[in-house]
């Protein structure tokens, strides 16, 4: 439950990193950031839903799932600047020349 609740508050903050290059990439994850925290409440709290509902909550939360992903791949390896920065604290990720 704890990884589930730490993955849940990284998902609701990633439009925050988003919204300056990606603004509408931030948008289009709200709705899923809303789904996913709607199906963690209707868990933890043990709330009878319709099957519609519960459904859609959880498909909401699986694609918040892979939206995030896409999401962290756009903040982290699609920035130039982003990537320059990372290789440039952490040299040992780099690929080292084949001699």
């Amino acid at each position: 439950m704890d990884v589930l609740m730490v993955y849940a508050l990284f998902a609701s903050i990633t439009p925050l990193f988003l919204w300056m290059e990606h603004r509408g990439t931030a948008i289009v994850q709200l709705p899923f950031i809303a789904g996913m925290w709607g199906f963690f409440f209707t868990e933890f709290f043990s709330i009878q839903t319709s099957g519609f509902l519960y459904g859609s909550l959880l498909t909401l939360s699986l694609l918040n799932l892979i939206y995030a992903h896409i999401a962290f791949y756009l903040i982290f390896f699609h920035n130039q600047k982003t990537r320059e920065h990372i290789f440039e604290k952490f040299p040992h990720i780099t690929k080292k020349k084949l001699t």
